[in-house]
């Protein structure tokens, strides 16, 4: 068997030897022969998706001008084009949330020119997946790969409707995995990217491989044009399965949820958090009465695995416990100060409450400096907490940074709140004092700083390590 593979291998050697320029056109044959291949696989399976929305009334808005110049016309309807992907033999169909979700009509045209009145199934905002349903039955299918397999480098077609061009084809690469912050879809991001040429109209098509599976679904780009710049964005198909099938079952998506606020360890923090290398996430903040909390994790744990697979960052847990089935138990690998411990959580079904910050009110008083950190910080009191907005007082707020300062390079902020200082509560200005007084010369601090509210970085608590100058 052995000598039989040595003896392939030199007859290909042979050929590129000896074949040069010939060798290399039939490489380039093959290599386009399975382009050719990869689209005649997937591509009748490839829809056009034209839909109509109510648009907004047009018109005078004060009915002192209606009286005089006339009603205000009625909503016009709005028309929008896009593509999807056949994902069943009795019609159910992939595509995107901004393109069908909020339609009062879905037509759809199939690669044969047929043409079908669909219903929406069910759709999910937060990752931009949608599913459809035309009547019919043995309908052409795309199959789905394994996007957890995909490789930067690798060949990647996009294929749909770009500007009402039907079923145009571009080809391109894989060019990142696992991109977050796009679209600022609450964390619930892991796109792939690709040159592949993808326009307005490729949204709900597919990003195939060279085997003409399906890997992606087109959802968004990065333009400052409006068109392609090489820079487009796919839901991994994995994702999008996992969506697929809450909607189908459910007609909606239930995410778990865990209960904490967490953060990326960096390398900074890593030292401060008694770890060897920055790995995991750590935890900021714990809701009462979560999962996490049943579960007695607190701030500055770091969460290392779930289910015993290490967590790649805080947007990896995110994305895994919200895609867990509500009612699963999980088992949570921790590591609190030089120990490691296993602690299991039930999680529950995401409350989906997003609380409106307080609008923050500008507020002056007497404050002590913090020196050297160019900080002036006062206790955060009942009365002052009520006064400006906060939900809970305690802790020392920062009135002022000084610009140039350690503090703010440390990303500190007027309104901030320092809750802990290496592990101690705050609670006046003694407290800080001591913990500043008893650390080693040159020593980082670790703080544990709540947002302001209304701020842009508003939401929870996180960990930031200061450096004194």
């Amino acid at each position: 068997m052995r000598s039989g593979r040595v003896a392939g291998v030199a007859a290909v050697l042979a050929c590129l030897l000896f074949a040069g320029a010939g060798a290399e056109a039939l490489d380039a044959r093959a290599l386009e022969g399975a382009f050719v291949d990869a689209v005649a696989k997937v591509r009748p399976a490839v829809v056009h998706i034209r839909v109509t929305k109510v648009g907004q009334a047009v018109g005078y808005r004060d009915p002192f001008d209606e009286f005089f110049f006339g009603p205000r016309r009625p909503p016009q309807p709005q028309e929008g084009l896009g593509s999807g992907v056949i994902i069943s033999p009795d019609g159910l169909i992939m595509t995107n949330h901004h393109v069908v979700g909020d339609a009062s009509r879905i037509e759809v045209r199939l690669a044969d020119d047929r043409v079908y009145q669909a219903k929406l199934v069910g759709t999910d905002p937060q990752t931009d997946i949608a599913v459809v349903r035309i009547g019919g039955e043995n309908h052409p299918t795309a199959k789905f790969a394994d996007s957890d397999g995909i490789r930067v480098g690798q060949w990647a077609l996009a294929i749909g409707n770009p500007f009402g061009l039907d079923h145009t084809v571009t080809l391109g690469i894989i060019s990142a995995r696992g991109r977050r912050g796009i679209v600022g879809s609450e964390g619930y991001e892991d796109f792939i990217q690709t040159d592949a040429a993808v326009n307005p109209g490729n949204s709900g098509g597919p990003l195939v491989n060279i085997d003409g599976e399906v890997v992606g679904i087109n959802t968004v780009i990065f333009s400052r044009s409006g068109g392609n710049q090489g820079i487009g964005f796919a839901v991994p198909a994995n994702m999008a399965k996992m969506i697929l099938d809450r909607l189908v079952a459910d007609g909606r998506v239930t995410r778990s949820w865990l209960g904490v606020v967490i953060q990326d360890v960096t390398p900074d923090l890593a030292p401060l958090l008694k770890l060897e290398k920055a790995e995991g996430v750590v935890v900021t903040q714990v809701v009462p009465g979560s999962p996490a909390g049943e579960a007695g994790l607190a701030a500055g744990d770091v969460i290392l695995a779930i289910d015993g697979k290490a967590l790649a960052d805080a947007n990896d847990l995110r994305n895994r416990v919200a895609h867990t089935r509500v009612g699963t138990e999980v088992t949570v690998l921790t590591r609190r100060g030089s120990r490691n411990r296993t602690v299991r959580a039930k999680l529950t079904e995401h409350p989906n409450e997003q609380v409106s910050a307080p609008r923050r009110h500008e507020e002056r008083s007497e404050s002590a400096d913090a020196g050297r950190l160019g900080l002036a910080l006062q206790p955060l009191t009942p009365e002052l907490a009520r006064r400006m907005g906060y939900r809970e007082s305690g802790g020392l707020l920062v009135v002022r940074v000084q610009a140039g300062s350690a503090s703010e390079g440390a990303g500190l902020q007027a309104g901030n709140v320092i809750l802990e200082v290496n592990g101690r509560k705050m609670a006046s200005l003694d407290d800080f004092a001591a913990v500043w007084k008893a650390r080693k010369a040159g020593e980082p601090l670790l703080l544990l700083v709540g947002d302001a509210p209304g701020g842009a970085s508003s939401g929870g608590n996180r960990f930031v390590v200061l450096r004194p100058e």
